[in-house]
């Protein structure tokens, strides 16, 4: 916390190189000395500190708050300091309890708001730990590879999305956003008699890693078959509006539920739609992230960080709760590994909730059906490209915090969901946001360069600055909407 990291600076941390011994200060390929490192680590005002103080302290009455902004060198100085350690990569994976992440991130700091004081949120795995999942990032002790030049940072922070705990990051030692914090670890021995090979440089790169420089979509036969597989009969809808909420000043919510177009269910959809227009109105149809999965029931605007611009820009907003989403929830999640089919038959049922959706939308009069666009984040941006291409009446995409599965689980994902197939397909203009933390060439490139069906005028890749949220780019999505769907027309 704060005043723990307080405790280290008050003793002389940053000027007591005893604390800094055997940390390799190599900086753009150059060997600094400990004074010029140290020069490195202060706070606003130019004091040693972390990032996120001033005057050489932290904000007044967040002493019970993580620290923040520090580089993985003042995390180890700090533990030394302690009689501790940072945990090894192998030792946090075993505490966080990632296998429990659906119930953990539930009650875990995801919240843009920031910070919040240690253990105020009530997640943890059965380890008993809290703020493994969100508030800030944790730096553990081993490097990624052999070069020294990354260190792993896991859990995610309150700025991300909740896929993030179960990421794996690493980042330069010098990285210190105001993001960045860390926990120790003491150990019941000496972990160089007991365990030495714990601290050893990690390899991150499987061997069932996907290289995108050889892999191919599809072919057109091909894809008509995985085509046929998003068909359904276009049965009545038999609609219905449940409830209306006008206690919002800007907006209006309806409550609608219709027939599915699988088995005998029935989906519930939230309309919302803007105050300050007439319609009829541009809609926006919302695929929402993984914390749908999490959250039930569904009350309120949902996902308010990233849906509430669309309404600011008048557009109405649909957001469907699909299958394994709020009130119809699993429970828990599929395992790709294991349910590699059954996984692949629940996406391919959201994917027509979504399209139940717009069957149902074009059936009002104060609906454009004419201009209807497509808006993924997360999840719902690494299925953008299928969900584009497979439904025909968007006008434009947007997808935030997209890119192609490429972790463990590309082994597992089958034809039918795999974005790559899908990617060259979409005709659509796309606006795809992604954040500089994220994989940048490895997942987010690659499908941007798969859109091959769109031209470059019509397409745009957009990457926000380290730190900076996803839902920040607000204003870049109003101007791309209000450019493919043309602008709103506001009431007299």
């Amino acid at each position: 916390t704060n005043e723990q990291f307080k405790t280290f600076v008050n003793a002389g941390g940053y000027t007591n190189a005893d604390y800094w011994k055997g940390l390799d200060f190599i900086r753009d390929d150059r060997q600094l000395s400990w004074q010029e490192a140290m020069d490195e680590f202060v706070d606003q005002t130019g004091r040693n500190g972390p990032l996120t103080w001033k005057d050489g302290t932290y904000p007044q009455g967040q002493g019970r708050y993580p620290v923040s902004g520090v580089s993985w060198f003042e995390a180890m100085a700090y533990a030394r300091f302690s009689g501790k350690s940072l945990p090894t990569l192998y030792h946090w994976l075993t505490a966080s309890c990632m296998e429990e992440s659906t119930v953990i991130v539930s009650y875990s700091n995801f919240d843009l708001g920031g910070t919040a004081a240690a253990g105020s949120y009530t997640g943890m795995g059965h380890t008993g730990l809290y703020d493994m999942a969100g508030n800030v990032k944790e730096w553990c002790f081993n490097t990624a590879g052999d070069s020294g030049s990354q260190h792993f940072i896991m859990g995610g922070s309150y700025e991300q999305q909740t896929y993030h705990f179960t990421s794996v990051e690493v980042r330069s030692p010098w990285n210190r956003p105001p993001v960045n914090g860390f926990r120790c670890v003491k150990y019941s021995g000496d972990i160089h008699s007991f365990a030495e090979g714990l601290l050893a440089p990690v390899r991150i790169r499987s061997s069932n890693e996907r290289d995108f420089a050889i892999s191919k979509p599809c072919s057109d036969e091909e894809y008509s078959l995985i085509l046929r597989q998003f068909k359904y009969d276009q049965l009545p809808l038999d609609a219905n509006v449940v409830s209306i909420d006008d206690s919002e000043p800007l907006w209006k919510e309806e409550k609608i539920t219709f027939k599915a177009a699988y088995a005998r269910e029935r989906v519930t959809a939230f309309l919302f739609l803007p105050e300050t227009v007439a319609p009829p109105y541009q809609v926006v149809v919302y695929w929402p992230d993984n914390r749908a999965l999490e959250a039930r029931p569904f009350a309120g605007l949902g996902q308010r960080d990233f849906t509430e611009m669309i309404l600011q820009s008048g557009r109405a907003l649909m957001f469907p709760v699909y299958q394994g989403t709020y009130e119809r929830s699993y429970g828990q999640y599929l395992d790709w590994f294991k349910e590699p089919y059954a996984t692949e038959d629940w996406i391919i049922q959201v994917c027509q909730d979504m399209r139940r959706s717009i069957d149902y939308l074009v059936t009002r009069d104060d609906i454009d059906e004419e201009r209807i666009a497509y808006y993924g984040v997360g999840v719902g941006g690494i299925l953008g490209p299928m969900a584009l291409a497979v439904e025909d009446r968007f006008k434009t995409g947007i997808l935030v915090g997209g890119g192609l599965p490429n972790d463990a689980g590309v082994s597992a994902i089958t034809p039918a969901i795999d974005p790559l197939h899908h990617a060259p397909r979409v005709k659509v203009p796309v606006l795809m946001i992604n954040g500089k933390e994220d994989p940048l060439a490895v997942s987010q490139r690659p499908m941007y360069d798969f859109l091959v069906g769109i031209p470059d005028e019509d397409k745009r890749y957009k990457v926000s600055p380290e730190g900076s949220p996803l839902n920040s780019n607000g204003e870049d999505i109003r101007k791309w909407l209000d450019h493919y769907l043309g602008r709103v027309k506001l009431k007299p």
